[in-house]
């Protein structure tokens, strides 16, 4: 699919990141749903295909396909307003994704062992350990410090 061919099917708002038909029975619809597996925005069939909203963006806005990830610079995998989307590495994606849900310390990076707190982060497929501490806020101080250095802006608190 080219640029020509997605801007002549759907219509893109930037500034809200919303789709809308521009052919068809569904023409001047929204398009697109919430996927609740993973919470990204799909717009369905599009030229046979169930697609993330914020890869068409970036074919409708830059005129190619993304090489990589595209990343929702706030987090949110459903807002697909221009200024939110960034290309990024599948380890940059990572960097900026959320605490996971299975997390008890409510920190990136940061769990406690043996009654001491323990910062690790994990780069390239390798965890690495940055020490441990007596409180977790070191420990977080640690992991994001390293977060920085590794990740740059893509790090992400929590």
């Amino acid at each position: 699919m080219t640029q020509a061919e997605l801007q002549e099917l759907l219509f893109y708002d930037p500034k809200v990141g919303e789709w809308i038909w521009l052919r068809g029975r569904r023409r001047g619809r929204l398009a697109g749903f919430i996927r609740r597996a993973d919470g990204y925005r799909i717009i369905g069939n599009v030229m046979g295909k169930n697609r993330k909203s914020s890869r068409l963006a970036w074919l409708y806005m830059t005129g190619y396909w993304p090489d990589y990830d595209i990343d929702h610079i706030n987090g949110d995998k459903a807002d697909d307003r221009w200024r939110n989307l960034r290309a990024a590495t599948v380890t940059q994606n990572i960097a900026n994704s959320r605490i996971r849900k299975d997390n008890k310390s409510g920190l990136k990076g940061v769990h406690l062992r043996g009654g001491r707190w323990w910062a690790q982060i994990q780069c390239d497929g390798k965890k690495r350990h940055l020490g441990c501490f007596d409180t977790a806020e070191a420990a977080s101080v640690a992991y994001l410090a390293e977060a920085r250095v590794l990740f740059g802006g893509y790090a992400r608190e929590r």
